[in-house]
């Protein structure tokens, strides 16, 4: 579903300004949720928590806004896989924040993961794109995502934590908004559309992931995001990766399925220490 998402910002950023994408994403995304949250009561918005809700929405507002700029000039592959250094910040966030414990053997492939992220990155003498600072940015932002939702998940509806945060982003968003809006094409309508589509999709996933588990563990499954991503940029965009990106995706999928295999198991084993 981020892949999807991805795409179509990608695409909608061609002609439409950031600001824009961001408050049609959010009422869009608004629309979807409602229904569900008629059907639960809107007594179920109710929350004794709004500072983390506001923070989770600023971090999601500017984790979004950094994407969107760097799908506007990164190919889509080089994006995914730059977005997952979010991991290395979620096992950080997560131990400082949240209090949850450091596994050895899951940290180690989490480590291993990232090393196939570097082998994607092909980093050598090409040259130094200043964007991909741009979507590190990004990724940082989706790791307090990650983790303020986990937060919020002990407390609060799915649904709950979707609405304040479109709500929030949207808000933010709108003054910029209005001052460089662009009238929409049918075309710009229909792609801001599947964006809002997989967003929402994508977002009720990842809160009902890491309802299910800690965010350490949850978070290296997102890696299957580069495969997604791969096959996409060919078949849309004509990006054929190259076979860096291809040993990178090899490590990275081979750490993710060590992770799932161990967990299954409940063979991993927690470290002595705490960070």
């Amino acid at each position: 579903m981020f892949s999807g998402m991805q795409v179509s910002i990608k695409q909608a950023g061609e002609t439409l300004p950031v600001w824009e994408i961001l408050v049609l994403r959010s009422l869009i995304a608004l629309c979807f949720i409602l229904p569900a949250i008629q059907r639960q009561g809107f007594h179920t918005l109710r929350t004794s928590r709004p500072k983390i809700h506001f923070l989770r929405a600023l971090l999601g507002f500017g984790g979004i806004s950094t994407l969107i700029l760097a799908l506007k000039h990164l190919e889509l592959g080089v994006v995914a896989t730059l977005g997952f250094t979010n991991t290395l910040f979620v096992v950080l966030f997560a131990a400082i924040f949240l209090g949850e414990k450091i596994v050895r053997d899951r940290t180690i492939a989490t480590a291993a993961g990232f090393i196939g992220v570097v082998i994607c990155m092909r980093p050598g003498p090409e040259g130094f794109n200043e964007w991909t600072l741009v979507m590190l940015l990004s990724a940082l932002f989706a790791a307090g995502v990650s983790t303020s939702v986990k937060s919020l998940t002990r407390t609060e509806r799915p649904t709950s934590i979707l609405f304040y945060s479109y709500v929030t982003i949207m808000l933010l968003a709108l003054g910029p908004a209005l001052y460089t809006w662009q009238p929409l094409t049918w075309m710009d309508a229909l792609v801001v559309g599947l964006m809002a589509c997989f967003a929402t999709a994508g977002q009720t996933c990842m809160v009902m992931s890491l309802r299910a588990g800690e965010a350490v563990a949850v978070a290296p499954f997102g890696y299957t995001r580069i495969l997604y991503a791969m096959l996409l940029g060919f078949f849309i965009f004509g990006e054929l990766p190259a076979w860096t990106t291809l040993l990178g995706a090899a490590v990275i999928v081979a750490s993710t399925l060590y992770i799932a295999i161990r967990e299954r198991r409940g063979g991993l084993q927690p470290a002595k220490a705490r960070m």
